[in-house]
């Protein structure tokens, strides 16, 4: 990775960690992390003139899938707070209908025939999907966060789901990625 797009990441990281008051001398919690990059990720992203997210009056909405207990951290520590003037709308999802009308859903480490489930269902023209499940991104989730070798956060982008729902991650989101699919492959 070249100095530059270190740089970035450093700057993300630390903005990420300062704006929600993690950081501390013993590190920031992955739990934590995750968390600041989920709710910052719009700003990360063009979003397209059809998306609702335009529209200053309804809120960001962030849907959790399955896990009720990462659902309860999110909505304890960013329910409520304004992003982008926006104010933050925590959902918690059941099944896969319950993540439509949601910007970003996070749905975490789930078996690969879930995530073939939510490629299916059409709502990545609509919701911004994050995954954690190996290969979750090759089969065609947008965003595949994790940790990866050294403790490191990484991410893999799947552009082909972003061209679903026209829109579009930024340049410097771009950088960042550890892999990216595109329609001749991955790069």
């Amino acid at each position: 990775m070249d100095r530059f797009v270190r740089g970035i990441f450093i700057s993300i990281f630390c903005c990420l960690v300062s704006s929600f008051g993690w950081a501390d001398e013993r590190g920031v919690p992955e739990i934590n992390l995750r968390t600041a990059i989920l709710v910052k990720l719009p700003r990360m992203i063009y979003w397209s003139a059809e998306s609702d997210f335009n529209n200053k009056a309804i809120p960001f909405r962030l849907c959790i899938f399955q896990d009720r207990d990462y659902y309860r951290h999110v909505l304890r520590n960013v329910s409520g707070k304004v992003l982008s003037n926006k104010k933050i709308e925590v959902v918690y999802a059941r099944d896969i209908d319950d993540m439509r009308g949601c910007h970003v859903a996070f749905v975490g480490e789930v078996p690969i025939e879930e995530i073939r489930k939510i490629v299916e269902s059409g709502l990545l023209n609509e919701t911004i999907f994050v995954a954690s499940t190996e290969g979750s991104a090759e089969a065609g989730i947008h965003i595949r966060l994790y940790v990866g070798a050294n403790q490191r956060t990484r991410f893999e982008l799947n552009e082909r789901a972003f061209k679903a729902g026209r829109h579009e991650p930024s340049v410097q989101f771009i950088k960042l990625a550890e892999r990216i699919y595109a329609e001749g492959g991955s790069r």
